[in-house]
């Protein structure tokens, strides 16, 4: 809800500085001079049937000429054309966005754009997309430049669009801008809303800052001690992590997500005679043309949940974004897992992952581990009916403050400095949307914390 918030406030600014394009295939963004003259490259679309591309040949107002892969010369009448989508020559690693035909942008790195499809790393994934599922690739413009862009096209007073920039600022990880955004609107608007965002964004830049890389110094450091080597802890599998999203998924306000062309055809093999199948025509066809949300929708109602990872979420339900952003990389690790505490030697039975914060395997594995983890009073440290209460809140109030107090171990500190705070709201609005009644993850991880068994009676994704 936050980025589809800050995406309404934005959409003005971003069609007064970037006029969108007249139809969903073309591309208005120029390439910069090459260093070295090309062939250039084009993707044709005549029409929404007839599409081909190759290499440019000639052209002037009136016509365009491509040479086609087999050789051949093809000659277009450019106002037949709805678009000459180009196609990129840029070093691999450079960052684009894949410009999808469901109107899905996403972020990815350039390893080749081809005439039968692009090639692209997804977060670490090397993927290749045909063709026939994106319109082209775009060079991400910087964040630099499109906030100077949007500051630029907004006025001064317009408060509602300098919070929603700041939100947009958030979700690009750069704090310091919604920080430097929500302190003005809070010079001459009183919100306890903008005052709680302007709290997470300083919380994040803090935390931020804490991690950039100390400068070096010219000045003799005395030699440290050789760190005792410590073995690796385990961590959930890319696999994993695609499950939790998948069971914790909010089909009101799904993610974005995609099936594998094979799930159409194994849910007709398995389940031909249910009746949620579609029974006229061509049932795998049928499937094959649902959106993944509805196709997940489905998975749940069959309870197919062998069939689960068919779907791939490609980010963070909205709540988990909360959690991994506002609860895990900014309080959680920074306060508690550090080595002297749930992160090191001493840890006790609950030992957090802090190798890679913020990759999504170490946030997940965390989350595993304080939804698995009981006290020795046995009672989770999440209270999913009461957040505000929950005993993982407690562990960093003053002992005198709370009603679960920490447990009295040496170099501990609150990390929480008041009754109501910065975590506190994040942990209520990442619990409160978490899936109820809660599913248990079949996911395995070897770990201190134990496993607690579902409650019985309960329906479970």
């Amino acid at each position: 809800m936050r980025f589809l918030l800050a995406v309404l406030f934005l959409a003005p600014l971003v069609a007064a500085i970037d006029p969108p394009p007249a139809n969903p295939a073309s591309s208005t963004v120029a390439p910069p001079p090459p260093a070295e003259q090309r062939p250039r490259r084009v993707w044709v679309v005549l029409d929404f049937y007839k599409e081909f591309g190759g290499t440019v040949v000639r052209e002037d107002e009136a016509t365009l000429v491509i040479r086609t892969p087999g050789g051949d010369e093809r000659s277009v009448d450019r106002s037949t054309v709805i678009s000459a989508i180009p196609l990129l020559d840029d070093p691999a690693g450079t960052p684009v966005i894949v410009r999808y035909r469901d109107d899905r942008r996403v972020r990815a790195l350039l390893v080749e754009d081809g005439l039968d499809g692009a090639t692209v790393d997804l977060r670490g994934m090397r993927t290749v997309i045909p063709r026939s599922e994106i319109w082209g690739l775009e060079r991400e413009v910087p964040f630099e430049v499109l906030l100077a862009r949007y500051r630029k096209a907004m006025p001064a007073d317009a408060w509602s669009q300098r919070i929603a920039l700041a939100r947009w600022a958030m979700d690009q990880d750069h704090p310091e801008v919604a920080v430097e955004e929500l302190r003005e609107v809070v010079k001459h608007q009183e919100s306890d809303e903008v005052r709680k965002l302007l709290k997470l964004a300083e919380i994040a830049a803090r935390n931020r800052k804490s991690q950039a890389t100390p400068p070096e110094t010219t000045s003799p450091r005395p030699a440290a001690p050789a760190p005792t080597e410590e073995p690796e802890r385990p961590r959930l599998q890319e696999s994993d992590v695609n499950l939790i999203r998948v069971m914790e998924v909010n089909l009101t306000r799904p993610p974005r997500m995609e099936a594998q062309p094979e799930l159409a055809a194994d849910l007709v093999a398995r389940f031909g005679p249910e009746q949620r199948l579609p029974a006229d025509g061509d049932t795998v066809e049928k499937l094959s043309s649902w959106p993944a949300s509805r196709l997940l929708t489905l998975l749940f109602q069959l309870k197919a949940r062998d069939l689960y990872g068919r779907i791939r979420v490609a980010e963070d339900p909205e709540h988990l974004r909360v959690y991994r952003k506002q609860v895990h990389d900014a309080w959680l690790v920074p306060n508690c897992a550090t080595s002297r505490c749930h992160g090191g030697e001493q840890a006790g039975a609950l030992r957090l992952v802090r190798d890679q914060p913020r990759d999504a395997r170490t946030s997940y594995t965390n989350l595993v581990q304080l939804l698995r983890f009981r006290t020795t009073a046995g009672e989770s440290l999440l209270d999913f009916d009461n957040p505000s209460a929950s005993p993982l809140l407690d562990m960093g109030r003053p002992r005198e403050s709370a009603r679960r107090p920490h447990p009295a171990v040496a170099g501990w500190k609150p990390s929480i400095r008041s009754g109501r705070g910065e975590p506190e709201t994040s942990v209520v609005a990442w619990l409160r949307g978490m899936h109820r009644p809660r599913p248990e993850y079949p996911v395995t991880l070897e770990a201190p914390a134990a496993a607690a068994a579902a409650p019985a009676g309960t329906e479970e994704r």
